[in-house]
């Protein structure tokens, strides 16, 4: 039943099976307990699928730099049905198998090759193990020291081989996968996943069905990789990705995955260059929709379009998360009064995105096609700004109205680097017109030269203060505010003292507060 459900051959409430029955107290494997019921084919009876109304899955082709990814996509019906919760927290186990077809073909790497490709067993600095701790400042941590003891079944350290009962050269690809998770589940004996948070595949080539380099499961543990595509940590981190319910990320252009500012648009496309993370949607999944990585450090702009607003907001990148003392956003969502809503961050390209191949050290702006950017959703890179530069969103939430989204500032220089960025809905006036003070009328001399009256004369003496005299003095606090913009301008809110009789100001202190 399981293997049906993964084929897509059993689907929820459309497939029918005959030559069912419930029995009960059925012992569990292993021995020692017992469920109450189950259901199991009758005595003399063989399951039999009626097939199901329509296909589940849709096949797209997605353009690689050199070859093509065939990805494996789930319709929304189907995928929730079918859907488990990503984790995006702990210690993942992962499996990797090298499969050898009937005819003997297999890669010509090594296992030990293999195992120091994947997880830098023997000292490969780049390698989705430690890019994936990276990216995640060690929440997410992958190991192959496994929870139930396999040593006896590894070729090496982390890796299994396989045999399976098909040949790649006349084998279409499910086929191939299917007779690669039998032939895994044969040798483990057990079921797959198992133990296992992920497990991937590795081919020789492909011969049928082929316009892919590797493709994966969604929200799902597997994955393949054809000829030398393993080693490519990008591919790798690209397909766990899909694992961990991430979808593509489309670039300027509109293709699917051009975005070369994220590891799901696929930039980087060899060995040993790698460190690399993922976009401001994809961070904002990963910390809101995950609860993960990077949650303490994202802010949501959702302002009123009932009168204009003004409003600045520093970014620092993914590279300086840990580095950030005065706790700055990674990423910011901007409401879009729908499910398809704006990211934005600012893309360092530094530390564990020093590989970034886009718009190094711009301020990115990211659109998803749904889900509120918490769940699985096409991403699309629709601004790269520079320093100055301005990208508008026009009619923002339906107001007819637009939404100004401004670099004002990007400074690498300091530590950490930083980017302000200015959000102006609907034009609104930045630095009015400061008013004029009202002309004060000077205080009369006196006109005699005989003794002034104590307190309550109208005149503080400098004999007195606002605590013996409040009706002759005043100690008033007028407080302002300043803000530094990059350390380029202050901006003030200046006052104006109005008066109900003649006065005079004796002093002015001021202080600073933070």
């Amino acid at each position: 039943l399981r293997r049906s459900l993964n084929d897509g051959e059993l689907i929820s409430a459309e497939t029918t099976i005959a030559g069912l029955e419930i029995v009960e107290d059925v012992p569990v494997e292993g021995g020692g307990e017992t469920v109450a019921q189950a259901v199991l084919p009758a005595e003399g009876e063989e399951l039999v699928f009626l097939p199901a109304s329509r296909r589940r899955y849709r096949h797209r082709k997605l353009a690689l730099e050199e070859e093509e990814i065939d990805e494996e996509e789930i319709d929304e019906t189907s995928r929730r049905k079918r859907r488990k919760l990503a984790s995006y927290i702990g210690t993942k186990e992962v499996l990797v198998v090298k499969v050898i077809d009937s005819g003997g073909l297999q890669h010509p790497d090594s296992p030990r090759a293999i195992s120091d490709n994947i997880f830098g067993t023997y000292g490969d600095s780049e390698q989705m193990t430690s890019q994936f701790a990276a990216c995640s400042f060690g929440q997410f941590q992958i190991t192959n020291d496994y929870s139930r003891n396999i040593d006896d079944k590894l070729s090496d350290v982390g890796v299994m081989t396989v045999t399976i009962n098909r040949s790649l050269t006349n084998s279409g690809r499910g086929a191939v996968y299917s007779a690669a998770r039998t032939a895994t589940e044969t040798k483990l004996g057990y079921a797959l996943p198992g133990n296992f948070d992920h497990v991937m595949f590795v081919l020789e080539d492909c011969y049928q069905d082929c316009g892919w380099a590797a493709y994966a499961y969604i929200n799902a543990w597997g994955s393949v990789y054809k000829k030398n595509y393993y080693r490519y940590p990008g591919v790798q981190l690209h397909e766990i990705g899909h694992n961990l319910n991430l979808a593509h990320s489309g670039g300027l252009d509109g293709s699917t995955y051009t975005d070369h500012t994220c590891l799901m648009g696929n930039p980087l496309y060899q060995d040993d260059v790698g460190e690399m993370c993922f976009n401001p949607a994809k961070n904002f999944q990963i910390a809101e929709g995950g609860n993960a990585w990077y949650s303490g450090n994202v802010d949501v702009y959702n302002p009123s379009t009932a009168q204009p607003s003004f409003t600045t907001k520093t970014f620092v990148g993914i590279a300086d998360y840990q580095n950030n003392p005065q706790n700055h956003p990674v990423t910011m969502k901007i409401e879009s009064g729908g499910s398809s809503d704006y990211f934005m961050g600012f893309n360092r390209a530094t530390g564990v995105n020093i590989d970034n191949d886009e718009a190094d050290d711009e301020v990115t702006i990211v659109q998803v096609n749904g889900s509120n950017g918490l769940d699985y959703s096409q991403s699309y890179l629709r601004a790269t700004l520079r320093q100055g530069e301005t990208y508008r969103i026009s009619n923002y939430k339906g107001s007819g109205k637009n939404l100004l989204i401004t670099a004002e500032t990007i400074n690498i220089n300091a530590n950490p680097g930083f980017a302000v960025v200015s959000l102006n809905f609907d034009n609104a006036n930045v630095n009015p017109p400061t008013p004029q003070p009202t002309p004060l009328r000077p205080t009369p001399l006196p006109t005699t030269s005989a003794p002034t009256r104590a307190c309550g004369n109208d005149v503080c003496l400098a004999s007195e203060n606002d605590v013996i005299c409040p009706a002759d003095c005043a100690d008033v606090e007028l407080r302002t505010w300043s803000n530094d913009v990059g350390a380029r301008a202050a901006e003030g809110i200046m006052f104006t003292v109005q008066a109900k009789r003649p006065l005079a100001i004796t002093g002015i202190s001021s202080f600073t507060q933070t």
